[in-house]
């Protein structure tokens, strides 16, 4: 069967290619911002000084951790899906470790340009010197950025100039600043070469559908051997060796290469001979595809991860936002008075908030005649899905009680909210034999 190689070939190119570099900067800039912002608004972070953590400015505590099973999990397939369908994406556009490996790569460049074209070539020794200077102080900010996702801000940045004052955060700012400064300075791109898995999960997932960035084989003959797609290949490989490289982190720099130098060169100008495609096969002529095959989606693979994004997206949503009951525990405190013909006792109460918002909640006591409950601020508040500890104290008169005797009784606590919801948990009212008399004052 012939190869339709129509749209390839004779049509000519669009008047103005994208470029596929301006794009991949403003990505890689979003990310930057997107990283550095999350943990100061609170929308990921993680207390670990409070016990707390923060997802899109709302406040959890321990019980809600299943927020955090959804963030991981909905990563996970998102990263699992985007590999699936769009290859090296991941790799060449939005990886933190490309962004770290870009930003020194060309910063160097620059640095080492500026020194030699202004001072002379003897001075290419300070150049480098000023260039991992700059790199450690790269280290200690991304460091700094880092902890703001387990520390709060403030604290994270009185320990970067002042690293006596929190022993505890110095450290672990001293001990991240370190694998980053070594990654700056001498690792870079040797890990996305040698020590990244993602090259190897996508060989395992990738199939005759994933996006790559292939050498237009058949146009061959068009290639003037210029060399400048492995020149600004940040990988330095060679394209035109094979698509699916181990190397290859999909950024689309050759793309760019070969749609400006091609066309100033050859007389009848035509598209470059590098192109991101779904797949290889030359059949597949772009032109003819469907909206959802331009999107990827060519498969019952595809769909059904969309769909699993799709479950646990709601998943996380209803546990955001949905309404949960609220939880409370009690705990006698073992610190039982007696005065004015009544018996006091105390107890810790626990309330977990399960709604979605802010709630106020009051108290009440049953179980006993003529029981009453003593609480200082008559209301408690509890911050949306959070939690709080009171005090309460619990009398009952001593003439209707038995000494050495257990009295069940019920706390209710209601909210004051529209819902009115009301929640009751049993506890013991214990009379000793003997009561201790409460201390004046």
């Amino acid at each position: 069967m012939p190869i339709d190689l129509t749209d390839r070939i004779i049509q000519p190119p669009p008047k103005k290619a994208v470029k596929l570099h301006p794009l991949r900067r403003l990505a890689q800039v979003a990310l930057g911002v997107l990283l550095v912002v999350l943990p100061l608004i609170n929308w990921l972070r993680v207390d670990v000084t409070r016990g707390r953590f923060w997802i899109l400015g709302q406040s959890f505590t321990a019980q809600n951790m299943i927020l955090l099973f959804y963030i991981c999990a909905l990563g996970a397939v998102v990263l699992l899906s985007v590999s699936m369908v769009y290859g090296r994406w991941w790799c060449g556009w939005i990886c933190p470790q490309t962004l770290a490996s870009d930003f020194g790569d060309s910063l160097k460049t620059r640095i080492d340009l500026i020194f030699r074209a202004s001072l002379g070539p003897a001075w290419g020794a300070s150049a480098r010197v000023l260039w991992k200077a700059l790199m450690l102080v790269m280290a200690v900010v991304t460091a700094a950025v880092v902890c703001t996702y387990f520390y709060p801000a403030s604290r994270v940045w009185i320990s970067v100039f002042h690293p006596l004052s929190d022993h505890r955060v110095s450290s672990h700012l001293a001990i991240i600043a370190g694998v980053i400064g070594a990654d700056l300075l001498w690792v870079r791109r040797h890990f996305c070469r040698r020590g990244c898995p993602y090259g190897l999960m996508l060989s395992l997932i990738g199939d005759k559908n994933t996006m790559t960035v292939r050498y237009l084989w058949e146009r061959d003959d068009d290639c003037i051997s210029c060399g400048q797609c492995v020149t600004v290949c940040p990988m330095s490989i060679d394209i035109k060796h094979g698509a699916n490289q181990m190397e290859c982190i999909g950024c689309g720099e050759c793309i760019d290469a070969c749609n400006d130098i091609l066309p100033m060169i050859k007389s009848a100008p035509k598209a470059g001979l590098i192109e991101l495609r779904y797949g290889l096969d030359p059949m597949r002529v772009t032109s003819r595809l469907n909206v959802f095959q331009k999107l990827g989606l060519w498969d019952a693979r595809r769909y059904f991860l969309c769909g699993v994004v799709l479950l646990l997206f709601v998943g996380f949503y209803s546990e955001m936002f949905g309404s949960r009951a609220t939880t409370i525990t009690i705990v006698p405190s073992g610190t039982i008075t007696q005065s004015d013909g009544c018996v006091f006792e105390l107890y810790d109460l626990n309330i977990i908030n399960g709604n979605p918002k802010d709630t106020s909640f009051t108290l009440s006591a049953s179980g006993i005649d003529k029981m009453f409950l003593f609480h200082p601020g008559h209301v408690i508040r509890v911050a949306r899905s959070g939690q709080k500890t009171v005090r309460i104290t619990l009398a009952a008169p001593s003439k209707n009680l038995s000494l050495g005797q257990r009295y069940p009784i019920n706390v209710t606590v209601q909210s004051l909210d529209s819902n009115q919801e009301r929640r009751s948990v049993a506890t013991i009212f214990y009379i000793p034999e003997q009561s201790t008399p409460l201390k004046a004052g």
